[in-house]
């Protein structure tokens, strides 16, 4: 089996990923904020054609996919809730639906997303 690493010329796309968090302020309001959490490059792939037709039979609501280096970090906040995790490129929010380690060497990361209107 041939083991794929991500060259750095792959990776273009900056993230910012950050997580959802509730605080209360000085009057004990809740607060429900978007935190910086990290950030990595990514490879970027939206789904077109066939793909894009395939995941619409599977999950509808997947338009592209995130190639990462594996963040442990980020993994452990996957696993623990999803919901509460997303990825920021510049004005483009992308909701993560799916995760998933191709070769499960902790080396890569593949999210399945929806780019976030």
């Amino acid at each position: 089996m041939e083991v794929m690493y991500l060259k750095s010329g792959q990776l273009r796309t900056p993230l910012e990923f950050q997580v959802y968090v509730e605080t209360t302020d000085e009057m004990g309001q809740v607060i429900k904020v978007w935190e910086f959490f990290c950030k990595a490059w990514a490879k970027h792939r939206a789904l077109r054609g066939e793909d894009f037709w395939a995941s619409q039979q599977a999950q509808s609501d997947i338009s592209g996919e995130l190639e990462i280096r594996y963040i442990p970090a980020l993994a452990d906040k996957l696993r623990a809730d999803i919901e509460k995790v997303r990825a920021k490129h510049g004005d483009r929010v992308y909701q993560i639906k799916s995760f998933f380690d191709p070769d499960e060497r902790r080396k890569r990361l593949h999210l399945m997303v929806k780019e976030a209107l």
